[in-house]
């Protein structure tokens, strides 16, 4: 019997974006989330995952709720981070208040967003 291979697709955070850089101003509140605030830093597509990412969008998602603690904002459990695979693009969303957010270029790359954003 032939030994087979098995290809992954996916990316590691500390390897490919090492100057990931997002920097949310929400308020009072300024939350500076970098490849240290993960948990892990290794994302694979699941087969499984139709979508795709939505690894790393709940990791996002995970590392910016804790900065957000972190820095004392009440309201950092309500952040929520999606990925969209019809337009290939992550979402950041707070339902409370403006906030802006600088990327890093490695942030951008890896979020295939704009330097800088700004709640509407």
């Amino acid at each position: 019997m032939a030994a087979g291979v098995t290809y992954y697709w996916g990316f590691d955070l500390a390897v490919d974006a090492a100057g990931f850089s997002l920097v949310i101003t929400r308020g009072a509140y300024t939350y500076t989330i970098t490849v240290a605030d993960f948990a892990t830093t290794t994302f694979y597509q699941p087969l499984s995952d139709a979508d795709g990412y939505t690894g790393f969008a709940a990791a996002l998602q995970v590392a910016i709720r804790a900065e957000g603690v972190a820095v004392g904002d009440p309201q950092a459990a309500d952040w929520v981070i999606t990925w969209t695979h019809s337009v290939l693009t992550f979402t950041l969303y707070h339902p409370t208040g403006a906030y802006t957010a600088v990327l890093s270029a490695d942030a951008q790359h890896v979020l295939g967003l704009d330097a800088s954003l700004a709640s509407s």
